[in-house]
């Protein structure tokens, strides 16, 4: 889209997710079904609570209306067939709560059929983290990677540490 346009009124996607989506779109093979993926991207985020849109919440939105248009599956379809299906890891990583509380809190029954049993975080996830010693952290990752360590390393290392434990559960 070259200009502004008036059906951002009906999918409400924001701009930048709008080129993403529509690249990860045509990788995946739905080029040609841009709009079913437009409409989905309503659908999924009705579905969802209306979340507000911004990265990475409106990635996870685009993520189920890929998942949904490439499956051939409708909201009602979700509901029915929800507990044999395996979600993208964005939908069921958002549903744990790792991205946060939506302000009007999660759909429980789709939360229900997305977590198929996981537990949901229901505070803020860095509440869940112990003490973190960056020395220590620096130093282990320094051996475990065998390179100069940065400090995106280094504050990253605590995040995959719990996005490996929840996974475990």
């Amino acid at each position: 889209m070259n200009a502004p346009h008036s059906e951002v009124y009906q999918h409400e996607m924001p701009g930048g997710q709008y080129s993403n989506l529509q690249q990860q779109a045509k990788a995946v093979g739905l080029n040609g079904r841009w709009n079913e993926v437009k409409k989905m991207y309503r659908t999924v985020n009705d579905m969802f609570g209306d979340v507000v849109k911004v990265t990475p919440s409106s990635k996870v939105v685009g993520d189920m209306a890929l998942f949904m248009v490439q499956n051939n599956l409708t909201e009602e379809a979700i509901y029915e067939s929800g507990a044999t299906l395996d979600f993208p890891d964005s939908v069921v990583e958002f549903f744990q709560g790792l991205l946060g509380q939506p302000y009007q809190g999660f759909p429980k029954k789709l939360q229900e059929i997305i977590l198929k049993g996981r537990e949901a975080i229901t505070c803020r996830p860095g509440e869940l983290m112990d003490d973190v010693n960056f020395n220590q952290v620096k130093e282990t990752l320094f051996y475990d990677l065998d390179r100069q360590v940065t400090d995106f390393d280094i504050l990253s290392y605590p995040i995959v540490c719990i996005q490996r434990y929840l996974k475990k559960e």
